[in-house]
């Protein structure tokens, strides 16, 4: 029996669906965990701040609590508002069943109105605080959970002795939003637990501070995304070690930038001055313009039917067609370890299938009509619209500089190298003449293939786990570095003279783009090093999915009657 990785929020609400368990319960579904929740209080609250609370019986919460607990088994949990003493000592009691308990110490809305009883705030200390798996207050939160006359952190310097005090106080990681900071500078803290360490890891997560008012519910959508991340680990037999936090913590931290980005232009208040509204919890959920808006695993389901009788179809005809030069073989010389090989390996059946189809065996003798070859570079220029975006999401839920600018710059590569082939295409007239025909017939727009593939890659790149995310894109980089050498290495320089197709043939052979691989295949490496087990068999799955992918893109740019 298979089953979701089950959430928990404990908080009160918030009716304009920005914060409290409506926010938590979004961001539970955009993770991919099942969401469970149990009200504390009822809260009259919008946009421009909270009007009344209306806090239920403790002994109400309980029933709750058992009604979940009793029936569902819970991977991760988080608290919210719980208001009252009494609901923080139920919390603490039952904190042994909720699984990773992630405490977010709710205390004074953004608008500033008190959600935390003064009594409450002890008991969060002395009884909460020491049985939780990670505590992620704000500044001002760390502050007054640190004492009374503690004054909150003024730098990062403060942030990480701050954390650290937390720490002793008995929870096993502590992360400190910084996003309160008055120097312009924005970075949030954890310390975690960790004994190969020396005790206590300190990993600091700077970003850059989105200009918009609409920041309601922030603190309660990232400490709901850390649950589902933890929650979906557990529910897979994962260790919650020290390592397993910093993943959790990075990949929410990074949902909840684009979040906030997506976001930052709206305007949902009827009255927006003064107005803080809401992030855009579905962010990851959306997809391209102009591409499907089913879920991803449907559109790659039915692409994948649409285009497999032909692409099946294609490799048996290939056997018997006069065979042009050998393509990719089994070994590469960009593999940097014992994990990029085995992905290398592990897609083996579906690269040797793309180097039998009729595409490309044809364009490596130069025989391949105009026709299918304009097709398939404009079916290549919405491809490249959809990577480029899946290598923006890899750029900004990265947490290594090294690696955003890697990301973000072959993003920016992808959109230029497709403006720039579609230029010097049409500048050919017979290229031209066969663009004019796919335009005459309906075939510039994007293929049920192209979208299939553009929109699993952009969820891959938006909701997977990092690393898998990495495997995903990482055959595009491969496989074409791979088939523009050995063509390069087989036809020599007198075979490219007059080759027809010898302009995309050199792009894929050249040293700029060599170099590229050789980046990308270091960072699956590194991700796939430190991943643990089950991670890395998702990076494998991954990479394999991407190369059948790869082969019925080039297989259907030859055959236009499978969609037309």
């Amino acid at each position: 029996m298979t089953r979701p990785p089950v959430a928990l929020t404990i908080a009160g609400t918030d009716p304009s669906g920005g914060a409290g368990i409506q926010a938590d319960l979004k961001a539970f579904t955009a993770r991919r965990a099942y969401g469970t929740s149990v009200l504390t209080a009822l809260v009259a609250q919008n946009t421009h701040g909270v009007e009344r609370i209306y806090p239920l019986e403790t002994g109400f919460v309980a029933d709750q609590l058992e009604s979940v607990l009793s029936d569902l088994p819970v991977d991760a949990a988080k608290t919210g508002m719980l208001f009252n003493a009494g609901i923080v000592e139920l919390v603490a009691a039952q904190s042994a069943r909720l699984g990773f308990l992630v405490v977010d110490p709710v205390m004074v809305s953004t608008s500033g109105h008190p959600l935390l009883e003064e009594d409450a705030v002890a008991a969060m200390r002395e009884r909460l605080l020491p049985v939780a798996d990670l505590v992620t207050p704000n500044l001002p939160e760390a502050a007054l959970l640190l004492g009374e006359d503690e004054p909150a952190a003024a730098d990062p310097a403060a942030m990480r002795a701050q954390a650290r005090r937390l720490l002793d106080r008995g929870p096993a990681a502590v992360l400190l939003k910084g996003g309160h900071l008055d120097s312009g500078e924005l970075v949030d803290v954890l310390a975690v637990r960790d004994e190969s360490a020396g005790g206590v890891r300190i990993e600091e997560f700077p970003g850059r501070r989105v200009d918009t008012p609409h920041t309601h519910g922030t603190g309660c959508t990232l400490s709901a995304a850390i649950v589902a991340e933890i929650a979906r680990s557990r529910q897979e037999g994962e260790a919650i070690d020290a390592d397993g936090i910093v993943r959790a913590v990075r990949a929410a931290l990074g949902y909840l930038s684009r979040a906030l980005r997506s976001g930052a232009a709206w305007q949902l208040s009827l009255r927006p001055e003064g107005s803080h509204g809401p992030v855009d919890h579905l962010v990851d959920l959306t997809t391209t313009p102009g591409a499907a808006s089913a879920d991803a695993a449907a559109v790659q389901e039915a692409a994948d039917a649409a285009v497999q009788e032909a692409a099946d179809a294609a490799v048996r005809e290939a056997a018997d067609e006069p065979r042009g030069p050998e393509l990719a073989g089994p070994t590469s010389r960009w593999a940097a370890g014992e994990h990029s090989q085995a992905a290398w390996d592990a897609g083996a059946d579906y690269r040797r299938q793309t180097d039998e189809l009729p595409f490309l065996r044809e364009l490596a003798g130069g025989t391949l009509d105009r026709l299918s070859f304009v097709n398939y570079i404009v079916q290549d220029e919405h491809y490249l619209l959809g990577y480029a975006r899946a290598m923006s999401l890899l750029a900004a839920r990265t947490g290594s500089t090294e690696e955003a600018r890697f990301w973000a710059g072959n993003a920016a590569e992808a959109i230029a190298e497709e403006q720039r082939m579609h230029a010097n295409l049409l500048a050919d007239s017979a290229f031209a003449a066969a663009m004019q025909q796919l335009e005459d017939r309906g075939l510039t727009a994007p293929s049920p293939t192209t979208e299939g593939y553009t929109s699993w890659l952009v969820s891959q790149a938006a909701v997977a786990e990092y690393e898998v995310a990495v495997a995903a894109v990482l055959p595009c980089f491969w496989i074409y570095a791979q088939l523009g050498k050995d063509l390069k290495a087989r036809l020599g320089e007198t075979g490219l003279e007059g080759h027809p197709y010898r302009e995309w043939i050199a792009a894929y052979g050249a040293p700029e783009f060599d170099e590229a691989v050789r980046q990308a295949v270091g960072i699956f490496e590194r991700s796939a090093a430190s991943a643990p087990a089950p991670v890395r068999e998702r990076m494998i799955a991954a990479f394999t999915q991407a190369c059948r992918y790869e082969r019925d893109f080039f297989d259907h740019a030859h055959r236009l009657r499978t969609w037309e």
